[in-house]
Parts: C-alpha cells; sequence; structure tokens
C-alpha cells in the first residue's frame, strides 16, 4: 500500500543526521556497504513506534481530508506537527509506560499543567524534519509503507492500497480513536491556528494506546524486515529478499548468548559480522551473503582504527606525530595490512569510490606518517565540504581547533576496533520489537 505526498527536505539517512559531525567523511563509505544488507533503515529508524506513528499520521490525514469533502486547506506538513505533538504528549500523559521513545522526549518531560499543542508549541526546533518524519519517511518510503513525490507539496494522495487501509483502521482497537476523530480533528485544527490544551479526552488515551501497543506490528516487519527492496546495481554482490528477516533472527539469538558471557570480549557487532563473514550461506536463498559480510569486515577493520585515532588526537594537544606515536603505541605494520585489504574492495557508489581512494592513499610505513595522513584525510574532507578542519598538523604539533570529548584509550588494533553501525543496531532494535525468531 502506497501513500504519495512530496518530501522535498533533505534525505538525511546516506549522509547521516550527524553528516559534520563525521570528521573522516566515512560514512558514505560504510553505508554503501551497509546497503548491501539493511538496505531500508537509518541510525536514527530503530523505533517501531516511529513507522508506526508515520502511517496512523498518513492515514489520519486522508481521513480528515475525506471528512472535509477533500477541500481542507489544512496543509499536511501542519497537521502532522501537531498530531505528533498530540501523541507525544497523550503517550507521556496516559500511557501505561509513561515514556515517550521518539524525538522530543525533553519538550514532553519538560511540558506540565494544561499541556497545549500547536505550531508554536513545537517539540523539536524544525519539528518536521526532526521529529519522526524527517527520521522515519524515507525508510517508510524505501520499505513501501508510503511514496514520496516532489511533484506534490507534501500532500497525500488518495491512493492507498485497501488491504493496508483496512488493516490501518482496524488497529486502531476497541478503545477507537476513529469514533473520536471529530474532536481529534478539531484539536489539530486549533493547533494549527493557534495553540489546543490537550485533555483527558478519549482519543488522547487511545492515542497513547496506538504507541504502547504497536497494533500494527506485524504489518511493518512484513515491509521493513521480510520483504526490503534492495536496489543492487549491476555487478555488485547480491542479497536476495530472505537475507534480512535471517540476519535479523541471528542478531537476537547471538546477542543472547553474546550477553550470557561473564566478560563480553569485545563489541557485540564485530563479533556477529565476523561470525556472518565465517559462515557458508545458502546462495540461492540468500544471495552472496559471506561475501557481503566479508567486505563489511575488511572494511571497519581499516576505518575504525582511523576514526578511533582521529578521536585520540584531541587528548594529544602541542604534541609531536612521534611523540604521540610512542604514548599510542600505534600498529602501523597492521594498518598497512588492513589498507592492503581494504583497497582491494570495489563495487562502491560515486561518493563512496572517490572517498576510498582517498582512504586507499594512507601512509602506513610509520606511526607519525599514519598521524599526519589522517590528519590530511581530516582536512581533505573538510575543504571537499566547505568547513573548517577540527585540528591541525602544523610547526610541527598537532592543534585542535574545537573542543572534543577526549578519548584516553583508543582502540587501534584492526582486529578489535569497531565504530560504524551498518544498520545493524537499528535492525537489531527493531527484530525485538517486532518479535522476529
Amino acid at each position: 500500500m502506497t501513500f504519495d505526498f512530496g518530501f522535498t527536505a533533505r534525505d538525511t539517512e546516506l549522509l547521516g543526521g550527524s553528516r559534520y559531525a563525521d570528521p573522516l567523511g566515512l560514512g558514505p563509505v560504510w553505508a554503501n556497504l551497509a546497503r548491501r544488507v539493511v538496505p531500508n533503515l537509518t541510525n536514527q529508524t530503530h523505533r517501531g513506534e516511529g513507522f508506526q506513528l508515520l502511517i496512523c499520521g498518513v492515514d489520519l490525514y486522508e481521513r480528515h481530508v475525506e471528512a472535509s469533502g477533500g477541500n481542507s486547506a489544512l496543509p499536511f506538513r501542519d497537521f502532522y506537527i501537531v498530531l505528533e505533538q498530540a501523541f507525544a504528549h497523550s503517550t507521556f500523559r496516559y500511557g501505561k509506560s509513561r515514556r515517550w521513545n521518539l524525538p522530543g522526549s525533553r519538550a514532553v518531560k519538560a511540558a506540565s499543567g494544561h499541556v497545549k499543542i500547536g505550531l508554536e508549541h513545537q517539540l523539536l526546533n524544525a519539528q518536521f524534519g526532526g521529529g519522526t518524519w524527517g527520521l522515519y519517511a524515507a525508510a517508510a518510503d524505501r520499505s513501501g509503507l508510503v511514496s514520496m513525490e516532489t511533484t506534490h507539496d507534501r500532500q497525500p494522495s488518495a491512493r492507498l492500497r485497501e488491504h493496508v487501509r483496512t488493516q490501518i483502521r482496524r488497529g486502531y482497537g476497541s478503545r477507537s480513536v476513529v469514533s473520536k476523530l471529530d474532536d481529534l480533528f478539531r484539536g489539530i485544527r486549533k493547533g494549527v491556528k493557534g495553540s489546543y490544551a490537550i485533555t483527558k479526552a478519549e482519543w488522547a488515551k487511545s492515542l497513547a494506546s496506538i504507541i504502547e501497543r504497536l497494533p500494527h506490528r506485524e504489518l511493518l516487519r512484513h515491509a521493513i524486515i521480510d520483504q526490503p527492496r534492495y536496489a543492487t546495481p549491476p555487478g555488485f554482490p547480491r542479497a536476495h529478499t530472505a537475507l534480512l528477516a535471517e540476519v535479523a533472527r541471528r542478531l537476537r539469538s547471538k546477542y543472547q548468548e553474546w550477553s550470557e558471557q561473564e566478560e563480553p570480549r569485545r563489541n557485540f557487532y564485530r563479533d556477529f559480522v565476523e561470525d556472518c563473514a565465517a559462515t557458508t550461506w545458502d546462495s540461492e536463498k540468500f544471495g552472496e551473503a559471506q561475501k557481503i559480510f566479508g567486505d563489511i569486515l575488511v572494511a571497519e577493520s581499516f576505518l575504525a582504527p582511523l576514526a578511533e585515532l582521529f578521536d585520540a588526537l584531541f587528548a594529544h594537544r602541542g604534541k609531536s606525530p612521534t611523540r604521540i606515536t610512542d604514548d599510542l603505541e600505534i600498529p602501523f605494520q597492521d594498518l598497512a595490512h588492513a589498507r592492503e585489504a581494504f583497497i582491494r574492495l570495489s563495487y562502491w557508489s560515486e561518493t563512496a569510490s572517490r572517498r576510498a581512494a582517498l582512504y586507499g592513499g594512507l601512509d602506513c610505513s610509520s606511526g607519525p606518517k599514519v598521524i599526519e595522513s589522517v590528519v590530511a584525510i581530516h582536512s581533505e574532507v573538510a575543504r571537499d565540504r566547505g568547513r573548517h578542519p577540527w585540528l591541525l598538523n602544523e610547526s610541527g604539533v598537532i592543534t585542535p581547533l574545537v573542543d572534543q570529548e577526549l578519548l584516553q584509550q583508543p582502540q587501534l588494533s584492526p582486529t578489535e576496533a569497531w565504530r560504524n553501525s551498518y544498520y545493524l543496531q537499528s535492525l537489531h532494535s527493531l527484530a525485538e520489537q517486532f518479535d522476529v525468531h
């Protein structure tokens, strides 16, 4: 079932919502590899409630338009902003858990008395782009839950597959928000025009129930995990549809085993990827899974130590690369081997290809050369973005230009370090919430 609406705000996923908090510009490279396993999710789309709110919000807007005879002047953007606030405050005030696990939780917790919703009471600065819509809409589009077209001004069309519409509306439950739609829509319209005070209206309790029950768990699981849409370019290692559900199942099972260790030795996701890379997969059922995971392991074994080293440099202000090498015991020979494996990887997108070539030029001939190369890579990335670098290597010493949390004990070993998510954390979280087994 698809919904059509325009979407002109930039998709933050491949660049990442924290694009400029990626000082070495690693995002396009690891994301390029991650998409071969997890094609639709992002680091931010790890809550089933976010997808639940999205599809309910779109459906309720269409019902509002229908109730208005198709002549509503209320833009979808305004409707969604106020509806999201209603869901958030209702869940925090009337829900069993009294928690709002989605963007805007600080504003929700800080609200007291007669909580008001409206365009002037947004949960975040630029709530539409930074809240559940901005974070979840692109992933929902890639999963086939919604369809976004820039030719429309963020307006859902009437095109819905009837079985999805039926499932959405049936899922509102016995404490039906449908029976209170007039009250709900009236509150939203008042919120758009000025503000509206949330009360203990039955629809408010129903909104909380929808978020907590995840009534469309099966629908969401089917779209997001069971039937992923892989857009694999010709010649790239291919995954088959069944791979994602199997990876989700293994994440739950392996994490249970890992968490029962008395002292887990290292990062769970590194152990998991190593295990997947060493597994002989059924290629007819899952595709080239072993190669896909093997490539991820090769890339992260090289990229993660570089990210760790860069962060560690902020704790060595005013020191020379030679002195820092002595302090950190940089394993430059191991990094050289990791680099050789990395440069043999191929199948990159255009942006990832440029970045991969940049990292492949790392000078691993000595510890000081590694440091100098990492700083040079950062400077190149900053210049490419039109931004100032965070630190410099000038007059023979490292000079940070911004404050950064100090990393005293970096993990620089290519066989131990792990920094990037490959969207496995989001998949793992949703597998738990959707009870994948």
